[in-house]
C-alpha cells in the first residue's frame, strides 16, 4: 500500500506540464494566505517571523520550479517539492499552514483533473 507521500507524488508526476504549472501556481497563492497567518492582528508587525521565513523559502523554491517547468515545456518529476510540504517542520503551527497550502492546491488540482476527464 502506498503512503500519502507516494500517492501525492504519483498523482502530481502524472499531470501534464500545464496542470503541474497550475498546481504549483496554486501552491504559491495558498502560501500567501499561510503567510498572512504570521502577521500581528493589531499592528503591522509579524508575530511569527520564523514561520514567515519558512513560507517565503517554500514560495521561492516553488517559483524556481515553475520557471524551469515553463522554460522546459514538459512535465517534471516533482517529488522533491511534494516532500517539502509533507515533511515535518517546526514550529508545528507553521507545519499545519504549509500542509494546508499543499492540500488545498492538491484538492483544486484533483477537481480540475476530474472535470477534464469527465
Amino acid at each position: 500500500m502506498k503512503s500519502e507521500l507516494e500517492r501525492a507524488i504519483s498523482f502530481i508526476d502524472s499531470m501534464t506540464a500545464t496542470n503541474q504549472i497550475r498546481f504549483l501556481t496554486r501552491i504559491v497563492y495558498e502560501l500567501t494566505i499561510a503567510g498572512r497567518t504570521t502577521y500581528s492582528f493589531s499592528s503591522s508587525s509579524v508575530d511569527k517571523p520564523e514561520c514567515l521565513r519558512i513560507i517565503n523559502e517554500l514560495q521561492h523554491r516553488v517559483a524556481g520550479v515553475l520557471i524551469k517547468l515553463e522554460l522546459q515545456g514538459q512535465s517534471m518529476r516533482l517529488g522533491g517539492i511534494v516532500e517539502l510540504f509533507l515533511a515535518d517542520a517546526e514550529p508545528k503551527e507553521c507545519k499545519r499552514e504549509v500542509r494546508r497550502s499543499f492540500l488545498d492546491a492538491l484538492a483544486a488540482s484533483v477537481s480540475q483533473e476530474t472535470e477534464r476527464l469527465g
